[in-house]
């Protein structure tokens, strides 16, 4: 029972940490936070599917991404997040399930297409408009780094999942996941008009693998794991 109520108020603690650093943006009247939840929500039900081979799962997976992208189209990031993740982990199921990694890609790259031939302004204002702001290079470095440097225990974690010798399916997900939403937050954050807002997938992907490897920390490196929490 304790053990459950701990992951419960982890899970709490994540959502307002979360919340903090994209400063209170989720009290926002905007679609990003709504957006995340279905992409994450994507993650969760197609990482079931591969893993138990239930299409229903796969086409549950498949609809989240749709509506994620309805509310934000910068979700479309991690529809390639399985394909890296399978192909990573296990290159034979890769090639087997390549059909089914291949569907997030295919299904948003349908709805592009679709959206450019039948509804040409929202085309113009979702895909042309963004590409008129700049990207302003010193915030390639400096939002990342505003990001990490108040996440140490990211760093400690990371450390010592590179270290293991065998590494399970779910913790290269998340590390996968970390890596590709974490490069999209600092790409669209640098651009003018880019807020801490963007990194709101990364940073769920962020503390979902720093608690994946949370027992491990806490037995090998104590020590350090105290100085990252501090």
């Amino acid at each position: 029972v304790l053990r459950a109520y701990t992951g419960v108020g982890l899970a709490a603690a994540v959502l307002l940490a979360v919340n903090w650093r994209a400063g209170d943006y989720f009290v926002d009247s905007r679609p990003d936070a709504v957006a995340t939840l279905f992409g994450l929500l994507f993650l969760v039900l197609i990482y079931r599917a591969l893993e138990r081979c239930r299409p229903a799962l796969h086409l549950a997976a498949l609809a989240c991404l749709l509506v994620a992208f309805g509310f934000k189209q910068t979700l479309a990031e991690v529809s390639v997040i399985p394909l890296l993740s399978v192909w990573f982990s296990d290159r034979d199921k890769a090639r087997r399930e390549l059909l089914w990694l291949l569907a997030p890609l295919i299904m948003l790259g349908a709805c592009a297409a679709m959206m450019r031939m039948f509804f040409p302004v929202a085309w113009h204002f979702i895909f042309e408009v963004p590409t008129w702001f700049p990207m302003v290079k010193y915030r390639l470095i400096k939002a990342p780094l505003d990001v990490l440097s108040a996440m140490p225990i990211v760093f400690l974690a990371a450390y010592c999942w590179l270290n293991e010798k065998w590494k399970e399916p779910l913790s290269i997900w998340l590390f996968t996941a970390s890596l590709v939403l974490f490069a999209a937050g600092s790409a669209t954050a640098a651009a003018v008009g880019g807020s801490i807002n963007r990194f709101l997938p990364a940073l769920y992907a962020l503390f979902a693998f720093s608690l994946c490897r949370w027992r491990l920390i806490i037995n090998a490196q104590p020590l350090l794991t105290a100085t990252a929490l501090l």
